[in-house]
């Protein structure tokens, strides 16, 4: 099934990403990780109410971008871990098995 969402998010996701990952260390990766996780959390919730193509647009970017800010303040954190090449395989394999 390709739906509006199944298009929208990983490119917003990845734009966002992209975008954010060499500025993170100038922000707290906290802040950032909340900021993103409740303008993902907004996205969603509005997508759910959508009730226009173009609501639902703007809602599914607001998502992405905050998705994709939470994956680089999480990548980010990663990367500064004692061992971040074991950190980044155990994430990978349960992205995996969540996914």
């Amino acid at each position: 099934m390709n739906s509006t969402r199944e298009k929208t998010v990983p490119s917003w996701t990845a734009a966002a990403s992209l975008i954010l990952a060499p500025r993170v260390g100038r922000v707290s990766r906290r802040r950032l990780a909340i900021w993103g996780a409740l303008c993902a959390c907004a996205g969603h919730g509005f997508s759910a109410l959508a009730d226009s193509f173009s609501i639902l647009a703007l809602a599914r970017l607001v998502a992405g971008l905050g998705e994709g800010a939470t994956i680089a303040a999480a990548n980010s954190a990663a990367a500064s871990a004692r061992d971040p090449d074991r950190l980044f395989a155990m994430a990978s394999v349960l992205g995996g098995l969540i996914a």
